[in-house]
């Protein structure tokens, strides 16, 4: 009985084993650490190059607000009302959904549709000064759609919709996390020393010829 009672547990431990590798392999290479393309998305707490943020645009608008929520929570950064306040003002001029007919039928109904999320949008300083070109994201996904069961559909539809609206604001993010503020004039970085010219034991070359 021991001996019976011994292959269970192991052959147990092998089936828990290939059910854990199994559930891995699904979760793909960000849960395992596993290098792709390439491609590094940075983290939602990436720290960003300037503190204080203006959102600009239909604030009631569902991405935009849905932006501003997350943005709230974000490390190190500030929302602001006021533009002048704002080193950087994010303008979102539109937010669209797109529903386009793909494919139809032999009975002429719908087959394939593309649900796109469109946002057209640009950056700048509190003068209006551009810190980044007018950009659109677009994002799409297809749907093959179903006249036996319209509801679940909807709801599937539905759905997408939000997985865009969330790729948007991670877009968005990304650019944000990406922004560099242009340096002012006049100002030294803090990892430069200046010597002046008249310090003992700097040499000035004589002027040449004009």
């Amino acid at each position: 009985m021991a001996g019976h009672d011994s292959i269970r547990s192991s052959l147990g431990l092998r089936g828990s084993l290939w059910r854990l590798l199994a559930a891995l392999m699904l979760t793909g290479p960000a849960v395992l650490g596993i290098p792709g393309c390439g491609f590094h998305l940075r983290g939602p707490g990436e720290p960003l190059h300037f503190s204080r943020l203006r959102i600009e645009g239909n604030l009631n608008a569902p991405m935009t607000a849905a932006l501003k929520r997350k943005l709230e929570h974000y490390p190190g950064l500030t929302l602001t009302d006021k533009a002048d306040d704002a080193d950087v003002r994010l303008q979102i001029s539109s937010e669209q959904r797109e529903r386009v007919i793909l494919s139809l039928t032999t009975a002429g109904r719908v087959r394939e549709v593309t649900l796109r999320q469109r946002v057209k949008y640009q950056m700048v300083n509190a003068q209006g000064d551009l810190l980044a070109k007018p950009d659109t994201l677009i994002s799409e996904r297809v749907l093959s759609t179903n006249d036996t069961d319209t509801l679940a559909k909807e709801s599937e539809e539905k759905q997408i919709y939000q997985q865009l609206q969330d790729d948007a604001i991670r877009l968005l993010t990304l650019r944000l996390q990406a922004l560099r503020l242009p340096q002012a004039a006049g100002v030294i970085p803090t990892d430069v020393t200046v010597v002046p010219v008249d310090a003992p034991g700097v040499e000035t070359a004589p002027a040449g010829p004009r």
